[in-house]
């Protein structure tokens, strides 16, 4: 399989010159290149610290007992948000062998079904439920991945314009903040916190396992 290695900017270390700032001619047409010509391409980028800080967060997370992860479970959430432990899931019929955290854009304005300017879908908008209590760290640090991804996403979208010939703001005004403001709307994002328990291989048939 031919692989492209594209180097993306770290706009906090100003320090490293990566082609994507330093060249955005060059890295958008090696951008059109690895699309165009071999369809699969990985990206570097220097945010190692946040992404290990989010991953240590999740597996304190699901290392924690069940009735503390019940805590933010799905179930309590009309928006389909929160935890759900092993069986809850199933593909073709068998369990997915799995717990996951459901999260995405957040809205601060809830409607309920009583309020005139609610609509079916409205019932999507909403908070995502936190493990404040037992790990305080947790909500910080998964927000950071996601601020993270928010940033690579924009030097990706902004290169790819630039390879359509295409001006990246066009598009770019399409696109909202990570947070919810008085004055705008969150860019919609949802993420999946996913834990595969070892299997014994003797338990049911599983679904989905470990990937």
């Amino acid at each position: 399989m031919r692989v492209c290695k594209l180097f993306c900017t770290d706009t906090h270390n100003r320090k490293r010159e990566q082609v994507s700032s330093k060249n955005p001619a060059l890295f958008a047409e090696q951008l059109r290149s690895a699309c165009h010509e071999i369809g699969f391409f990985l990206i570097k980028h220097d945010h190692a610290q946040t992404c290990e800080v989010a991953l240590e967060n999740a597996r304190e997370f699901f290392s924690r007992e069940e009735k503390d992860k019940m805590s933010i479970g799905y179930e309590n959430s009309p928006a389909f948000r929160g935890y759900m432990p092993i069986g809850v899931e199933n593909t073709s019929g068998d369990i997915d062998f799995r717990q996951q955290i459901e999260y995405a854009a957040e809205y601060h304005d809830h409607r309920t079904r009583g309020d005139k300017r609610s609509l079916v879908y409205h019932r999507l908008r909403a908070s995502n439920p936190w493990p404040d209590e037992i790990i305080p760290s947790f909500k910080p640090a998964i927000m950071a991945y996601v601020e993270t991804i928010f940033e690579v996403a924009g030097v990706l979208r902004n290169a790819m314009c630039t390879a359509l010939n295409v001006e990246p703001k066009n598009l770019s005004r399409h696109f909202g903040p990570v947070y919810q403001s008085k004055n705008s709307e969150p860019s919609f994002w949802s993420m999946k916190l996913v834990s595969y328990p070892p299997w014994d291989g003797e338990s049911p048939r599983q679904g989905v396992g470990s990937q």
